[in-house]
């Protein structure tokens, strides 16, 4: 080893090279660990992240993928999922009370911004909507009456990426009429995902889907 000032200097960057090479290596192995599909053999890429500059043109995006054909979601599942005007609120995550067709028109003459209407959680359920749609839409796996959720299907999606692999979707029968409804969505890490997959299993996508889940 070199002694003085160059030695040290020469220390020191061999110890801060060494921990470069640590946390890159650590990096590998975390992704590989995290990566590994468990729902399907090729996850999708996720839909692009919607970007809207007002409330009325979230209005107009969502009326376009949920209400276009009568508001029907004919999932892959067998369920018929039947979204109102009501739930854009809720799927988009506006705080508070509102309702439909009350606010439409307000809605639709806020043309800059988000007027009187305050996004939750920074507005991520919105970013994600055509995520939404996709798991209710074309899940990986539906589960009944989980001890995890409120209502009574979750749907789980897969997706090629990090770090929330995964999206979950909450499905429920309104109250009456039995009527399904879309209940809320949101991103999940594979960490947190097993959980979300207990209950009885109704629908698996693939028997790769079975296969990968019956080991989860």
């Amino acid at each position: 080893m070199r002694h003085g000032e160059d030695g040290s200097k020469c220390t020191l960057e061999f110890v801060e090279f060494g921990v470069l090479l640590g946390l890159h290596a650590f990096r590998i192995l975390l992704r590989l660990a995290t990566s590994m599909p468990l729902l399907c053999e090729s996850p999708p890429k996720r839909p692009p992240i919607l970007q809207c500059s007002s409330i009325s043109e979230l209005l107009l995006h969502f009326e376009e993928m949920f209400l276009s054909e009568g508001g029907i979601i004919q999932s892959a599942s067998g369920l018929k999922i039947q979204v109102l005007g009501d739930h854009f609120f809720h799927l988009v995550g506006i705080n508070g009370l509102w309702s439909m067709p009350a606010e439409r028109a307000e809605i639709l003459a806020t043309t800059d911004g988000m007027g009187k209407y305050e996004m939750g959680r920074n507005g991520s359920r919105a970013r994600r909507l055509w995520q939404a749609r996709e798991t209710m839409l074309d899940p990986d796996v539906v589960s009944e009456h989980s001890p995890h959720a409120h209502d009574r299907w979750v749907f789980v999606k897969e997706y090629d990426d990090l770090p929330n692999a995964f999206t979950v979707a909450l499905v429920k029968e309104r109250e009456g009429d039995r009527t399904v409804i879309p209940g809320t969505t949101f991103p999940c890490r594979k960490a947190d995902i097993k959980k979300w997959l207990l209950g009885t299993r109704i629908y698996t996508k693939n028997a790769a889907s079975h296969r990968m889940v019956a080991g989860a």
